[in-house]
């Protein structure tokens, strides 16, 4: 079964600020496409989390 939830508390992470960041369930951490590490991390792309749509702005 695929989780489609974010975990409660979050791992720390460095928020780049861009509205595209994603959770990999597979690695733990946030991640960006346009960053370091998006596609390197693991072989299921497809089970990444997208952060900005789960969690509210201030």
């Amino acid at each position: 079964m695929t989780t489609t939830n974010l975990p409660d508390p979050m791992p720390d992470f460095y928020d780049c600020g861009c509205s595209d960041i994603y959770f990999c369930p597979a690695s733990e951490e946030v991640e960006c496409p346009r960053h370091s590490g998006f596609n390197v991390c693991c072989a299921e792309i497809s089970r990444h989390i997208p952060v900005r749509t789960h969690t509210a702005s201030a």
